[in-house]
């Protein structure tokens, strides 16, 4: 047995010794009858005419061929792949590979081919693969591809076409994948893809196309991939995509288009994808959907520099599942703009200057209950800074408060986000009710807010805004430190000592929100009990934070706060003035810029 054994080896290395012998120096040949050469930085310079006849794949890549003989592949009609890119090939002349009827796939990368004579590939009948990247052809001519009926798959990525002419794929019946990626193409004629009926995919991304030829697509019915990324295109017409009833992905990134009209994809009934990224000029239209789409599932509007989402902006895109908005300028959004949408699961709002303030809040209470995930940091109030907005899980906001009766909602203390800096609510100078005064009263569990002060804490009556010294006694007009909004609100001991002083106050403590910038706004009364309300009017909105003192600076019962009103200060806290910050009151609302 072990002398057979030895034989049997003897026998394997003999025969190994005679196939190999035909290998060309500096290759690697693989198989027992030598069916795969790898000849790959081998120094070669001429195609090698030496090897087996039943040879089915060689690799002549990155070597010095530049150029290819009539017959150099004469020998070799088995081979299915051939290999030969990383030369310096510059011509592909007509009968070259006239005798490779078997071939399948064929790499020509990154060689120096400017043209291909028509008829380069007439007898190639079986090649399904054709990839001519990174070359320098700068035109297609009439019947370059004749022969390739059964090609699946071509590749010109990286060439110098300007033009794509008529009749240029037309012999390509079974075409299903063409990519002219990276190309100059500033034109596609009516019929430059005439003939290319079974087209899948077609990817002309990153050229320099500035418009579409509405009819350019006509002949693509089969078509379902359409990448027109990275080009000049401006405007998106009703008609450019008319005829391409099978496409399901249309990616129009990175253009400069301005306009989309709405009825653009009306007949692509099975568009479910569709991205308009990075067209930073893109005009939203503020009373109609963007799309009209009864099919579309994802879309992608990121990179638009989108400040504000129309509330009808996906109106007629009922089937969106995704949508993404990340890195635009959104500082906000409201549900309402997204509540029609029954199918959404997924929302993008990352890399946007949100504010995490009880509007977002109410916002994310939506996303919460819907189960809709949302991708979102918070930019303000600097406390949240970089954030998950999910911190307004923690953040509980009530409606703005209102009076019913003598009962009124909590109201949100203030902090001075804008300048990072946060008041102590603990510091002694912000327990502004007299001692003698009534706790509030009558605060139900249903009004009360975990982020707000609870009853206690409404002792901290008058606190600075954004470097502004509000003092309007024990009427609040507070910036929310989630908000910025000022919020109106009173305690119930204040309306008891008002009494019948404050006239119509239901109407005036249901205006629901005023503006930082005013206490006129137009659905608000201008005064209370007869005291006129003053405009709120900041010296300086951008006062530097050193300019402005940690404690809050307010004094107390001034000559013009009504009688009624002082009567409930104690004298010691009467022309309090707080580490050298001083507020003064002219009236009930009235407000002066605190400096040092």
């Amino acid at each position: 047995m072990r002398s057979w054994g030895l034989t049997f080896c003897y026998l394997a290395l003999f025969c190994t010794a005679q196939v190999y012998s035909d290998c060309p120096d500096k290759c690697t040949c693989y198989g027992f009858a030598i069916t795969f050469v790898d000849c790959v930085k081998a120094g070669l310079e001429s195609i090698p005419q030496n090897l087996n006849t039943n040879v089915y794949a060689i690799e002549i890549s990155y070597n010095n061929i530049s150029s290819i003989p009539p017959n150099a592949f004469s020998k070799y009609e088995g081979l299915v792949r051939v290999e030969l890119h990383f030369n310096k090939v510059e011509e592909i002349e007509k009968g070259l590979f006239s005798d490779l009827v078997s071939l399948i796939s064929m790499n020509l990368i990154r060689n120096r081919i400017k043209r291909i004579e028509p008829g380069a590939f007439e007898n190639l009948t079986k090649l399904n693969t054709l990839n001519i990247d990174h070359n320098v052809i700068e035109d297609i001519e009439m019947d370059t591809f004749l022969g390739l009926e059964n090609l699946s798959s071509l590749s010109m990525d990286s060439n110098l076409l300007k033009i794509i002419k008529e009749n240029s794929f037309a012999k390509l019946v079974n075409l299903t994948t063409l990519s002219l990626i990276n190309n100059t193409i500033e034109e596609i004629e009516t019929d430059a893809f005439i003939g290319l009926g079974k087209l899948q995919n077609l990817l002309i991304s990153s050229n320099r196309l500035s418009r579409l030829d509405e009819r350019c697509f006509d002949h693509l019915k089969g078509l379902s991939i359409l990448d027109l990324s990275n080009n000049k295109i401006h405007v998106v017409g009703p008609n450019d995509f008319k005829f391409l009833v099978n496409l399901t992905t249309l990616s129009l990134s990175t253009n400069r288009i301005r306009c989309v009209h709405p009825d653009s994809f009306v007949t692509n009934t099975k568009l479910t994808t569709l991205s308009l990224d990075a067209n930073s000029h893109i005009v939203l239209p503020t009373n109609e959907s963007l799309i009209n789409s009864n099919s579309l599932e994802t879309l992608y509007l990121s990179k638009c520099n989108i400040r504000k989402l129309p509330s009808k902006i996906f109106q007629n895109t009922s089937k969106l599942d995704t949508i993404s908005l990340h890195n635009n300028l959104l500082e906000t959004f409201d549900q309402s703009t997204f509540s029609h949408l029954n199918n959404l699961n997924h929302l993008d709002f990352y890399n946007n200057p949100f504010t995490c303030d009880c509007r977002l809040g109410n916002a994310w209470k939506w996303a919460n209950e819907r189960k809709i995930t949302i991708s979102a940091r918070c930019s303000n109030p600097p406390e949240y800074s970089g954030m998950s907005w999910k911190i307004l899980n923690q953040t509980s906001c009530n409606s703005v408060p209102t009076v019913k009766g003598k009962e009124v909602g909590m109201i949100v203390t203030c902090r001075n986000y804008k300048y990072d800096y946060l008041l102590d609510p603990d510091e002694p100078d912000m327990a502004l009710i007299p001692p003698e005064s009534p706790e509030p009263q009558n605060v139900t569990p249903s009004e009360q807010n975990s982020q707000c002060p609870s009853q206690e804490p409404l002792k901290q009556m008058i606190e600075p805004v954004g470097g502004i010294c509000s003092s309007i006694l024990y009427v609040l007009v507070l910036e929310s430190r989630t908000t910025g909004i000022c919020h109106l609100g009173v305690a119930n001991w204040l309306l008891a000592k008002l009494g019948a002083s404050v006239k119509n106050r239901t109407q005036f403590w249901r205006c629901p929100v005023v503006p930082v910038t005013s206490l006129q706004a137009p659905s608000c009364p201008r005064s209370v009990g007869g005291t006129q309300l003053s405009r709120f009017e900041p010296r300086n909105r951008e006062t530097a934070p050193s300019r402005i003192t940690r404690s809050p600076a307010v004094i107390y019962g001034g000559s013009g706060w009504p009688s009624e009103l002082r009567a409930g200060i104690p004298s010691h806290r009467r022309g309090l003035r707080s580490r050298g910050l001083a507020c003064g009151s002219t009236g009930l609302g009235s407000m002066v810029a605190a400096q040092k």
